[in-house]
């Protein structure tokens, strides 16, 4: 496996624990959608670079690391801190 396919291997990995994190809380609570929309922005930008596209403008930002989703990351440090690591090495994949 080459680096790329091993970061994307994890990245979907990650995106599915999110998914798996986000039922923890009610289906109507910002931690849920939270944790949803963070999991489909790694799987979009992690698609996106194996399609060689860029990823649909609304995916692009991590919702887990913006102001609305401090609570969340507050509440979900690992997690959170997994997320950010994807989004800064996503970046030098992405320069490649």
């Amino acid at each position: 496996m080459t680096d790329w396919e091993i970061f994307a291997e994890k990245s979907f990995a990650l995106a599915e624990r999110l998914e798996v994190l986000s039922r923890k809380y009610h289906i109507k609570s910002d931690d849920h959608d939270i944790l949803r929309y963070e999991a489909e922005s790694i799987r979009e930008k992690t698609l996106a670079k194996a399609e060689n596209r860029t990823a649909r403008s609304h995916l692009m930002i991590s919702t887990i690391l913006s102001e609305w989703g401090r609570s969340t990351a507050l509440k979900e440090s690992e997690i959170a801190e997994e997320a950010r690591s994807f989004h800064r090495d996503i970046e030098s994949y992405e320069k490649t």
